[in-house]
């Protein structure tokens, strides 16, 4: 209906608290009624605002969406809640249980004949590998991604691609690449008004700049990031660390740390975002020659490992990324060795 066509315009527009008012509203007109599909739309969309603007109450809305669809038999629906959970489940570092939505998801896209929204759950599985560091599987996938979404004339979704592409090309070196794809990325957001992802691709161009040693456009990105209205808790997070290295670059210690043990206290335990900057901080420290250091480090490696993380980018750490050793019982997603790019840990 029209509130719910509204809804979904409010959302890709960026414009979450309207979307949020207008879902709110569905559902209490839907309720105990026989409008189950807006019903099970409406929580659904609730879930994914929630979700992007790092609201705790998308606990609130995790189940009725995908009971409701199974209850009709609609599979696109229930493609589209499974993909919800997945990517909560991916904000919250439960990165196995993501990728098992994921495929659920992928799966019933490709019993329901939609080539691209299996591609979205296929982009989805990717920036988990890209997190820990399988960066072929993931190029692949994205790449696959990329043409499906291209051929499907989807361009919210060859935008989201591309931002994920510029990040694992930036953690790779490949930085001919990285920009090449931010920048597309940047103009077709910009070309088709999706204000929602503008932050996302400024914090990436920000980390191109701050892995390609350019402190100063870096620290000038990130302020134009910060003027964005609709940046979010998790951008914020991430701009503070890539501030902490300026800092550090610039031998202001005491500001980097300071950021990032804001950073820290700021994200949940066992977080890969806290992980990183606890890799951060302990390197800082261990210039410093603070027994300190090595708590942290531990606990950034435990917590890495943990998350199935084989390689990761640490800029205070050197230009190579750091390598580390799974434990046994971590299942490594793609079934491969990480690439060697330097000594393991």
């Amino acid at each position: 209906g029209l509130l719910e066509s509204t809804a979904g315009v409010q959302y890709r527009q960026g414009r979450y608290r309207a979307a949020r008012r207008t879902c709110e509203r569905i559902v209490e007109l839907t309720e105990g009624t026989s409008a189950r599909p807006s019903y099970a739309h409406a929580h659904m969309l609730l879930h994914a605002i929630y979700i992007t603007t790092g609201d705790e109450r998308r606990r609130l809305h995790r189940t009725q969406a995908l009971e409701t669809y199974v209850e009709l038999g609609d599979v696109r629906g229930q493609a589209r809640a499974l993909n919800n959970l997945g990517t909560d489940a991916f904000y919250e570092s439960r990165w196995s249980e993501a990728v098992e939505y994921f495929e659920r998801s992928r799966l019933c896209e490709a019993a329901d004949a939609n080539d691209v929204g299996a591609a979205i759950s296929d982009s989805n599985i990717a920036e988990v590998l890209s997190d820990q560091g399988s960066f072929d599987e993931a190029h692949t996938r994205l790449t696959r991604a990329l043409r499906t979404f291209r051929a499907g004339d989807f361009p919210l979704g060859v935008a989201e691609v591309l931002n994920n592409l510029g990040r694992l090309e930036a953690r790779r070196a490949e930085w001919a690449r990285a920009e090449s794809h931010l920048a597309e990325a940047r103009r077709i957001v910009a070309d088709i008004g999706a204000d929602m992802l503008l932050p996302d691709v400024t914090i990436r161009d920000a980390e191109l700049a701050v892995l390609r040693g350019q402190i100063d456009r870096a620290e000038a990105v990130l302020d134009a990031c910060a003027a964005l209205p609709e940046s979010r808790t998790e951008i914020e997070l991430q701009a503070g660390q890539l501030r902490a290295v300026i800092a550090a670059r610039r031998g202001e210690d005491a500001v980097a740390e300071e950021l990032l043990r804001d950073v820290i206290a700021a994200t949940p335990a066992g977080s890969f975002s806290g992980a990183l900057a606890r890799h951060s901080l302990a390197v800082l420290l261990l210039r410093a020659g603070r027994p300190e250091a090595e708590t942290h480090r531990h606990a950034a490696l435990d917590t890495l490992r943990r998350l199935g993380v084989q390689q990761f980018r640490d800029p205070l750490a050197g230009d190579e990324s750091v390598v580390i050793a799974l434990p046994q019982a971590v299942v490594d997603l793609t079934q491969r060795q990480a690439e060697p790019q330097a000594a393991a840990v």
